[in-house]
């Protein structure tokens, strides 16, 4: 589970959270990607829309998705305050069960 961007301790504006992207691979599948933001659900990941310059590595090929593990998402501006924040994803595999990526810090900008 990779969330691309954005990055550890990242200064964001609240109307920068758009267009975000990342991966999810997993023996099994994954059905389902959803954004968490301070331990709370609040976007699901969509496939990324066509682009050429994002291509999955080939060490992600035991993903029966593979080669399309990538995904992008949106963070509602209204979710989001000024200050610390914990971004996280969660993703639900095939067989239902579910698995939380690592967190990471991001500060948003007033």
């Amino acid at each position: 589970l990779y969330l691309a961007h954005p990055g550890r301790a990242d200064f964001i504006k609240r109307d920068e959270l758009q267009d975000l992207f990342g991966m999810a691979a997993d023996p099994i599948g994954i059905a389902k990607v959803e954004i968490m933001l301070d331990h709370q659900v609040v976007a699901e990941a969509g496939p990324l829309k066509d682009d050429p310059n994002v291509h999955a590595p080939a060490f992600f090929a035991y993903d029966p998705n593979y080669p399309n593990i990538q995904f992008n998402y949106s963070v509602p501006a209204d979710k989001v305050t000024p200050g610390e924040h914990t971004l996280s994803m969660l993703a639900t595999r095939s067989d239902g069960t579910q698995v939380e990526g690592s967190q990471r810090l991001i500060y948003v900008k007033p």
